[in-house]
């Protein structure tokens, strides 16, 4: 599988696991995260609020079936690879949660490292997200 094919299954396959976490499908866990997320991962919120990999599978620990009664989805779109050198690969794409029929966009950049040994090859250094006003007016 070439390198964007890999970034690709590897945005989507995240997202899945936190879609299902926070669903509180039958089955799901977080194996997925806490393998692929490096030990000194940081994400920066929409909100601009930064948090380190402990504080953040703390959270998603109590988040699950957070989204159990209603309707929840999350949707990767537009993926785009950004190699920055032949093992860091930068990505970007649009990420839509539906929660109860309001759908909100963010635009997410992420750095991704190849990782031998993981399920896509990849593990994930940081990640930055903004809301997106433009992705706003074309809610699903």
């Amino acid at each position: 599988m070439d390198t964007a094919a890999r970034c690709l299954a590897e945005v989507e396959d995240l997202h899945r696991c936190f879609e299902d976490w926070f669903r509180g499908k039958p089955g799901a866990d977080l194996s997925h995260c806490e393998a692929v997320l490096v030990d000194d991962f940081q994400i920066v919120s929409p909100g601009g609020v930064r948090r380190a990999r402990p504080e953040l599978m703390a959270a998603l620990v109590t988040a699950l079936g957070a989204h159990a009664s209603g309707e929840f989805a999350i949707e990767v779109r537009d993926v785009t690879l950004r190699p920055a050198s032949p093992d860091v690969h930068v990505v970007s794409y649009e990420e839509w949660h539906r929660v109860d029929g309001v759908a909100m966009g963010r635009m997410s950049t992420a750095v991704l490292r190849d990782a031998a040994g993981l399920p896509n090859g990849l593990e994930w250094l940081g990640v930055h997200e903004t809301w997106c006003e433009s992705c706003q007016q074309s809610a699903p």
